[in-house]
């Protein structure tokens, strides 16, 4: 894949053509019975399918702002996010929430010429045709569960535009979830699985990613359900056992964040190659300006009661925290710049700069701080095993109880306090909980171990709106450390009012709303 990627903007434009291209016209572009021919002419059409899915206003950046900002964790810059999606109150206009639904339904348009070509093709090696059709189904699938997640229901296409079926209705949350179980299902049974393999083979994910997501699927379907009331539990936990031990969890937590260490791991299930010509933006959104020789963006920073709530966890002497949080660093003038601290007995909060603890995984290391570049070559990893062992103990707790929960929770604790240069008693082991405690815990470590990993969005609001209240919003308006009347502190909307009420989905794009007569009713709650 990584080799591949210079030359993915020819493919994607023959790719745009060829439906128009025959031979008597003599095309510029290969024809789909070309393209489609062998295993390796099908592997670059399926880069294409893999760009998309990195692209620039999906993976590759505008999709972490808006799922980042809207999430209640993370604060910004620039004053129209701090109004919009930071203070939960985002509007259909917003730029990046237009671009984002746009380049997801490009990324799954790529995937449905992909799938019904290879669905046609008659190739000699059918386990690779096989492979490479599942891995499609698998990328389909997966940006469906991240729009339905968040804006509900949407427009599900299930095959190649043309100029007669562009504007398709939305589709009711039931019937995509159900898609996307179809499609994992199917992806499962046909891509491969090295039954001793641990890590992504050649860059692809192996079906085991099929089976996590799925697990991940049927959580969501749980919602904030008892294993008693619905049988979605115990789905997610036999998907989830199938991609259990087939991975192993890197021995020291820092090694993830770090540019030499940190690409196709012994823990990445599911991850995309980045490089320096087509990077993603990780170092440019996650450092302030004047920190290394490039100029940096400085997007994303913690907002005060996340960074507090992780400071004292585990008797405040989590490892975990120094690797994700960074409140003191030196700009590229030798300046040293001192920011929140809850280690502070006065809270000095007079600068946008300083006046929230900035993000750590993504901050430039080795090489990194002296290139004078911005790219990098540090792939972006959407699924780990340390997300697989903390599912599968929160499953395990809805279905029997804490007794058999505590081994996965357990081999993250142990990963987690030997990510030390001197390693100590904690996080400790967990144990003597109840099964409500463990509840309450775990959905705590989704934010301790995985923060800023594209998912904060999605985990503060699968178990329903009364949690999103009482884990996001309260906790943040109650803050001590705030002040409201600052441009850049934003209070949330009290819980069990109308403006709260919406904050589970964000508005359908008035792009879509204006180019497609399909789609002409906003989510409850928006103009």
């Amino acid at each position: 894949m990584k080799n591949t990627f210079k030359n993915i903007g020819v493919f994607l434009g023959m790719l745009l053509l060829l439906a128009a291209c025959t031979v008597e016209e003599h095309p510029k572009f290969i024809g789909a019975d070309v393209l489609f021919d062998n295993t390796d002419n099908s592997q670059t059409a399926l880069y294409g399918v893999y760009n998309g899915y990195a692209g620039y206003h999906y993976y590759g950046s505008t999709f972490m702002h808006v799922t980042n900002y809207a999430s209640g964790m993370i604060n910004g810059p620039r004053q129209q996010d701090l109004d919009g999606s930071i203070a939960l109150n985002p509007q259909a206009t917003n730029n990046d929430i237009n671009k984002t639904w746009v380049d997801m339904y490009k990324m799954i348009g790529r995937a449905n010429d992909f799938i019904t070509n290879m669905r046609a093709a008659d190739m000699e090696n059918v386990v690779e045709q096989n492979d490479q059709l599942g891995q499609a189904l698998f990328l389909r699938a997966f940006t469906y569960f991240n729009l339905v997640r968040i804006w509900g229901e949407v427009p599900l296409v299930l095959e190649t535009a043309t100029s007669t079926s562009l504007n398709f209705p939305k589709s009711s949350k039931e019937e995509i979830v159900a898609q996307i179980v179809i499609d994992l299902e199917e992806a499962a049974s046909l891509m491969k699985g090295d039954e001793t393999a641990n890590v992504q083979m050649s860059g692809r994910p192996v079906k085991f990613a099929a089976n996590m997501v799925l697990a991940h699927v049927y959580m969501y379907m749980a919602g904030n359900k008892t294993a008693g009331e619905t049988e979605y539990w115990q789905k997610a936990y036999d998907e989830a056992m199938k991609a259990y031990g087939r991975y192993s969890l890197v021995n020291d937590f820092r090694d993830l964040w770090h540019p030499q260490t940190c690409n196709y791991t012994s823990e990445a299930v599911f991850e995309l190659q980045g490089n320096i010509e087509n990077t993603f933006r990780l170092i440019q959104t996650h450092i302030p300006n004047k920190t290394i020789a490039a100029n940096t963006w400085g997007r994303f920073r913690a907002n005060l009661e996340v960074y507090t709530e992780h400071a004292e966890a585990y008797n405040g002497l989590d490892p975990r925290y120094a690797a994700t949080y960074i409140t003191e660093w030196t700009d590229r003038n030798g300046k040293p710049k001192v920011g929140y601290s809850t280690s502070k007995t006065n809270v000095n909060r007079a600068s946008n700069l300083l006046a929230f603890p900035w993000t750590y995984k993504y901050w430039a290391k080795g090489d990194e701080t002296t290139a004078g570049t911005y790219n990098t070559d540090r792939n972006m990893v959407v699924y780990r095993y340390a997300h697989l062992l903390i599912m599968l103990a929160e499953i395990e707790n809805e279905l029997n109880g804490p007794a058999n929960a505590y081994a996965y929770i357990n081999e993250l604790m142990g990963r987690a306090r030997n990510s030390s240069d001197t390693p100590g008693p904690d996080p400790a082991d967990w144990a003597g909980m109840t099964q409500d405690q463990f509840r309450e815990a775990i959905m705590l470590e989704y934010q301790f171990e995985l923060f800023t990993e594209g998912h904060d969005f999605f985990y503060n609001r699968r178990r329903g709106i009364e949690f999103f209240g009482a884990n996001v919003i309260d906790k943040h308006n109650n803050f001590p450390h705030y002040d409201f009347t600052k441009k850049y502190d934003k209070l949330f909307p009290t819980p069990g009012t109308t403006e709260a009420n919406r904050v589970m989905l964000l508005p359908i794009p008035s792009d879509e709303l204006i180019g497609n007569p399909n789609v002409n009713e906003q989510n409850p709650g928006y103009l």
